[in-house]
């Protein structure tokens, strides 16, 4: 929780949690600052439950190729490097609905601004290595264009092999999330009905649970376009929902 406050993400779920977490240790020096910025934590019911939604939203971006082409005296230059394009996100926030109340997973990771961060640390290597690959075949090309049996086509043919071989990595895993959702809440023990509520999205019903005194369920979730898919580990299951 304390590295989700540092990095910005998911404050709604970690400040909660923070003030909890010190209120139970007895860290009161903490406490009162907590308070202080996130808000008083709602009191708990007696022996309470609770659900966890965690779920990936979306597809992450994808790369494409972005460069330029440029003439030069005995052949051509082709300078080629990554970029990342956002996939379309018909879902942008996935809504915990148990009973009839409703709470808003926050983002705890936006995979997304990771992958941009990522390819950003490597792209002036990326950038160093196609001028170094492009010097040697623009030198290739020279030679060829001066050997007295090729003369212009051998140009034309070092042209060619710059062109068609000189290519951005464009390597990528794009199954991963645009990002990660995460909701919790505390209910009473007995029965209660789950279902998530994507925004943009179809809602899936996951049925009713029966949750014991501090039990613990988790849903795993994850959006395809408008489609839901969820699983639930924890309590007992007495209903089943529709199938999505």
């Amino acid at each position: 929780y304390q590295r989700m406050v540092t990095k910005g993400v998911g404050l709604d779920l970690a400040g909660k949690a923070l003030v909890r977490l010190a209120r139970r240790a007895g860290r009161q020096d903490e406490l009162e600052g907590l308070v202080q910025r996130f808000g008083q934590e709602p009191e708990l019911p007696e022996g309470a439950a609770s659900i966890v939604v965690i779920c990936g939203v979306g597809f992450g971006p994808e790369k494409f190729e972005s460069g330029l082409a440029i003439p030069l005296e005995h052949g051509v230059a082709r300078w080629v490097v990554p970029v990342y394009r956002d996939r379309y996100q018909p879902v942008a926030n996935v809504d915990l609905v148990v009973n009839d109340s409703s709470v808003r997973a926050a983002v705890v990771e936006d995979i997304a601004a990771v992958a941009r961060e990522n390819l950003a640390d490597r792209i002036a290597w990326m950038a160093t290595k196609s001028a170094v690959r492009n010097a040697l075949k623009y030198e290739m090309t020279r030679r060829l264009g001066k050997d007295d049996n090729l003369g212009t086509l051998g140009t034309l043919a070092g042209i060619v092999y710059t062109l068609a071989s000189e290519r951005a990595d464009l390597r990528a895993w794009r199954t991963l999330p645009h990002s990660f959702h995460a909701a919790r809440v505390f209910v009473a023990p007995g029965t209660h009905s789950v279902r998530l509520a994507p925004l943009g999205g179809a809602t899936m019903d996951l049925g009713s649970f029966e949750l014991a005194r501090g039990e613990t369920m988790f849903v795993f979730a994850r959006t395809l376009g408008t489609r839901t898919y969820a699983r639930a580990v924890g309590g007992q299951r007495l209903t089943t929902g529709p199938t999505p």
